[in-house]
């Protein structure tokens, strides 16, 4: 029987795990069958009460499992009331739902999820229904209609007394529109088995198969031995490259600036005495534009690889502002300058700039895992975080800052923690090399260098030296960190005495055209995240389309705006008051901890798609795990040393929201907007070595332990102190749990690259 044991036990898992898959309805949601694509032009207004708004669809497959529709809150109005309805082709209701204005955050697509799969039959039609019930002028919600949309009919009826069906099969005073609602329709021909539920379904045969073979699979797992840098250049560089071509380009925040500033380096324009770059740049830039903060807007293949067509032509130039670092962008201008002498356009610009951010990343970070003594699992887990492999795979500057980051403080935790490393006088060279590199990207990660405060006096030789060695750190961070400004004025009355620079005269303003879209160089992007740019009637025949970032016109004059932010004022009001701000830190803290663990994790596109809870928390826990039950042999970490690295972790933290505070927020104000979580990516070895003890391990080995009986042959040679070499106790635990963080992360990264393809891509099964 006991031979039957792990069979029994795969087959009762496969069967619990398929009847969960099949009768789940989340499962058979995956890529829409329909999309009305509201990109490029779409016509926004409200929705009122006394008006049913009816969308008609044939379906193309069996059954309906879900309907997103698209809706808008537009935050100056007032509460709405409103109510979806879904009705077959005999106009009997076979789903409603009650939907409050209260329930949509900005703009984005309502999943309207029924409770099971509803049976229509393929080709038969169904009546997707929105009316309000209290919705007037005053306070509403916004529909989208694309005039091209190809859904179904769609019109509009005067709803006749209150009775929505009786209004529906009268149809009097009905009036039909050109083109669609936004709408989504998630269908399937089979109530078991769609695109999904076939994926979950062999995952689930593979678990089985995994409990079936356990013991010929234990072997293997004890025998196992991956080294974490390895495997995370392979999981980096494969996860890494498909981002760098899946975004679109710059749909990372600020990607057009960095963009600028890495061109400018490539130049060798480092101090910006010129301060120019080619029109065809900021061409390429503002095309995409109409997809910033519009979470409906989307792009295709054809539409990216028509920006092929943009000509650098770089002797016309234009002036636009630009990050004033140099350090963070040298991979990025590498592959520009590389690009330049193969004579490729701006698109092929971008995409190397992208490739070389990847790779200078991938080998700084590669370096960090490789030579820390401790946590390895844990920097290897930090270092795929769909977060950071977003920002290394784009032109960001956070790349370079973060693996900087990460490699000091690995060459740090090999000083301090490695007694067989002996520190000599080159290793605190390149110590001060990394140090000044890192002090010369964003302020203030240069705090993570003083984790060397955790090597032991011993190690440097004397107190003496020690104490020059950290005097040494805090002036070289503080010099270079704050050299741009007056080196800057040197280089600039040297240059203007030495070198006169031609005058290119006024420039036309660059008129961004590409493929299927007008746009002025100059737009910026709506404040409101999602926001419809006009709250126009969408459905009414004598209303002119609302003007939407794709058809507002393009020379309309805009008002001039005064900077609320006071930089002076600010640090005055911090120093004048540091309880209060130091209320403000905390209470801030509270508000947005939701939103920092968010965009830790994976938080994509402009900042409007998110990993789930379900993903962003069970890898929080696995990262505390790994801290917690993954100690080197021999090496022991402190109190005191812990709580050194935590109050690093905690300074980093207050000085990014000071800085934050101080540039991006009005004086006084409360709490401290504009801060996310990807910010704290670099202090992220700091925060979880607090964790790192050998307590817990010892308790998983001796409960997840495997032992081996000895014979009575080896009990007799054990007592006549024979040397027999037997294998008491394995680590099964220690093994496995590096295979579990592999394979999770692996998984959060096939999702992120799914919530990147249907955020900016239209995707149908």
């Amino acid at each position: 029987m006991k031979s039957y044991k792990l069979l029994i036990l795969g087959f009762c898992f496969f069967t619990v795990s398929a009847l969960f898959i099949a009768n789940i309805h989340y499962f058979r949601e995956f890529f829409p069958t329909r999309e009305v694509e509201l990109s490029h032009g779409a016509a926004f207004g409200p929705l009122v009460k006394d008006y049913l708004f009816v969308q008609e669809v044939n379906l193309k497959k069996r059954y309906i499992n879900r309907i997103d529709v698209f809706l808008a809150n537009i935050p100056d109005k007032g509460p709405s009331e409103n109510v979806f309805l879904l009705l077959d082709a005999n106009h009997r209701i076979i789903y409603t739902k009650r939907i409050s204005s209260g329930e949509i955050d900005g703009a984005h697509y309502y999943p309207v999820n029924f409770k099971k799969s509803i049976d229509i039959g393929k080709g038969n039609k169904i009546f997707a229904c929105l009316y309000s019930i209290d919705g007037t002028m005053k306070n509403y919600l916004v529909l989208p209609r694309k005039a091209s949309g190809k859904l179904g009919k769609l019109y509009v009826i005067p709803i006749q007394n209150n009775d929505v069906i009786y209004t529906l099969e009268k149809k009097q005073g009905m009036i039909t529109f050109e083109g669609s609602m936004g709408i989504k329709t998630f269908e399937s021909n089979s109530r078991f088995f769609t695109s999904l539920q076939i994926i979950l379904y062999l995952l689930a045969l593979l678990f089985t198969l995994l409990i079936i073979l356990a013991r010929k699979i234990k072997p293997l797992i004890l025998k196992s031995n991956p080294s974490p840098e390895y495997v995370f250049c392979g999981i980096s560089l494969f996860f890494g490259l498909i981002m760098v071509f899946l975004s679109p380009p710059f749909q990372i925040p600020d990607e057009p600036q960095h963009f600028y500033r890495s061109y400018q380096i490539a130049q060798l324009n480092i101090f910006k005495y010129h301060d120019s770059i080619p029109q065809s740049l900021v061409q390429l830039a503002s095309i995409s534009d109409r997809m910033k903060f519009m979470a409906h807007e989307k792009t295709s293949k054809k539409e990216i690889l028509g920006l092929s067509d943009i000509k650098l032509n770089p002797s016309l130039k234009t002036s636009m502002e630009s990050p004033q670092y140099v350090v963070p962008y040298l991979p990025q201008a590498l592959g520009i300058m590389i690009g330049r002498l193969f004579r490729l356009e701006p698109l092929g610009l971008f995409y190397l700039g992208r490739i070389f951010n990847l790779l200078v990343s991938v080998i700084l970070l590669f370096i960090a895992i490789r030579i820390t003594p401790v946590l390895k699992w844990l920097f290897f887990s930090l270092s795929i975080l769909p977060m950071i492999l977003y920002q290394m795979s784009s032109l960001s500057y956070d790349a370079l800052t973060i693996s900087l980051s990460f490699l000091v403080i690995a060459m740090n935790f090999n000083f301090a923690f490695n007694d067989n490393k002996t520190i000599r006088l080159h290793d605190i060279l390149i110590l001060f090399g990394l140090a000044i590199l890192l002090a010369a990207c964003k302020p203030p990660y240069y705090i993570v260098v003083f984790s060397f405060l955790t090597v032991p006096v011993k190690k440097i030789g004397s107190l003496k030296k020690y104490l020059i060695v950290v005097s040494g750190l805090i002036i070289t961070v503080l010099v270079v960190s704050q050299a741009w400004t007056p080196s800057r004025i040197i280089f600039s009355s040297f240059h203007e005495k030495t070198i006169t620079v031609p005058e290119t005269g006024p420039q036309p303003a660059p008129v961004a055209q590409g493929p299927d879209t007008k746009k002025s160089a100059d737009q910026q992007p709506p404040k409101q995240q999602n926001r419809p740019a006009s709250t126009n009637p969408p459905l009414s025949s004598n209303q002119p389309e609302a003007q939407t970032p794709q058809n507002k016109p393009a020379q309309q004059a805009q008002p001039a705006v005064s900077n609320p932010f006071d930089p002076p004022a600010q640090k005055k009001f911090i120093l004048k008051d540091p309880i209060r701000f130091a209320g403000i830190i905390i209470d801030t803290i509270k508000k947005f901890i939701g939103l920092y663990l968010i965009s830790f994790i994976g938080l994509f596109g402009w900042v409007d798609t998110p990993l789930p809870p379900g993903i962003i928390y069970p890898y929080f826990i696995l990262l505390i795990l790994i801290a917690l039950s993954n100690p080197v042999p021999g090496i022991k970490i402190g109190f005191l040393k812990k709580c050194i690295l935590f109050s690093l972790f905690l300074l980093g933290i207050i000085l990014v929201e000071t800085a934050m505070y101080i540039y991006c927020n009005p004086v006084g104000c409360s709490p401290i907007t504009a801060v996310q979580g990807r910010y704290f990516l670099a202090f992220g070895p700091l925060l979880f070595i607090i964790f790192y003890n050998h307590y817990l391990n010892g308790l998983t080995n001796k409960s997840l332990s495997h032992s081996k009986k000895l014979t009575e042959k080896e009990k007799r040679n054990q007592r006549k102190k024979i040397n027999v070499k037997v294998s008491v106790r394995e680590p099964l635990y220690d093994k496995s749990l590096p295979l579990i963080v592999m394979a999770y992360g692996v998984f959060v990264l096939i999702y992120s690259l799914y919530l990147i393809l249907t955020r900016f891509y239209i995707v149908l099964i």
